[in-house]
């Protein structure tokens, strides 16, 4: 099973990185970081971004790669993420560097492990 990026950071305790930044020794400019971030553009997007997360998540079901009771906690979490933005009880963090690491890592802090297969 593969884990994202954001999944591995998670479970080595790292609390915010950005993608990339494993790369290099040092910290970037904040220049960079705000070139590099698609947030403001994207965040429009978290409607598409979550219904192709939860087909993706249902297809890795589908295929044993996940279980079912996974599959049930990224669903719910997904559809709540979605909800509570739509009712502006969930704010998408515009330092976030693009909407889908925002709605993965919202989604690992809701529901655990299972937040990131």
């Amino acid at each position: 099973m593969f884990l994202s990026l954001v999944a591995v950071w998670y479970l080595i305790g790292v609390k915010k990185m950005q993608l990339w930044q494993g790369r290099f020794q040092k910290a970037l400019d904040p220049k960079t970081n705000d070139f590099n971030s698609s947030i403001a553009f994207d965040s429009r997007m978290y409607k598409e971004d979550i219904d192709g997360s939860i087909a993706h998540a249902t297809m890795l079901c589908a295929q044993n790669i996940i279980s079912a009771d996974d599959l049930s906690k990224i669903v719910d979490g997904l559809k709540a993420i979605k909800a509570e933005i739509e009712n502006g009880t969930l704010e998408i963090d515009p330092n976030a560097e693009d909407i889908h690491t925002f709605v993965e890592g919202e989604l690992t802090k809701r529901v655990g492990a299972a937040g990131q297969k």
